[in-house]
């Protein structure tokens, strides 16, 4: 099996070991994002985030309504901010770039 795999036609990255692909919560916040009313880019960046941060997901609490997030809130704030953070730096990086040009 490959680093990524196909999950109705989205890249993801593999799962570490069975157990997690197949731990509920996993499952669960798979089926979530499945269902969420977005575009197939931002669903796709949900569920690469299942795949990179599912040891962390299974180890996070579980909270009560209204105590904390739950695991798709987290899911979706670490994946808004990774996104924000690619973006933050490929502008640097751009910057950087043309400014060096101008020397």
């Amino acid at each position: 099996m490959s680093d990524l795999e196909s999950t109705d036609g989205i890249q993801e990255p593999g799962l570490p070991g069975k157990r997690l692909r197949q731990h509920p919560r996993i499952v669960r916040l798979r089926q979530q994002v499945a269902a969420l009313p977005v575009d197939q880019e931002y669903r796709g960046r949900l569920l690469h985030s299942i795949g990179l941060y599912a040891d962390h997901i299974v180890a996070r609490p579980v909270y009560a309504p209204d105590e904390g997030w739950d695991d798709l809130e987290a899911l979706q704030q670490v994946t808004l901010s990774d996104w924000m953070e690619m973006l933050l730096l490929q502008q640097f990086k751009s910057k950087f770039q043309h400014l060096k040009g101008m020397k």
